[in-house]
């Protein structure tokens, strides 16, 4: 889950885009169950903000 005021791309393992919200937009909430091996895991964040409030969260969590 994703929540940005203006742009937000989320990269799983270097290589798996799996949010692209690249775009000025109010804050939205992106979600997507994505099915990940289990271990350790790389995340890769980018951020923009375009205007005033700037909002950025990214929430991870593990289904069994």
């Amino acid at each position: 889950m994703a929540i940005a005021g203006d742009g937000i791309r989320v990269w799983v393992d270097d290589d798996q885009l799996i949010f692209n919200q690249w775009k000025g937009q109010a804050a939205t909430l992106v979600a997507l169950d994505h099915a990940s091996r289990y271990g350790t895991r790389t995340v890769q964040v980018e951020y923009f903000d375009n205007a005033t409030e700037a909002t950025a969260i990214v929430n991870w969590t593990v289904k069994k």
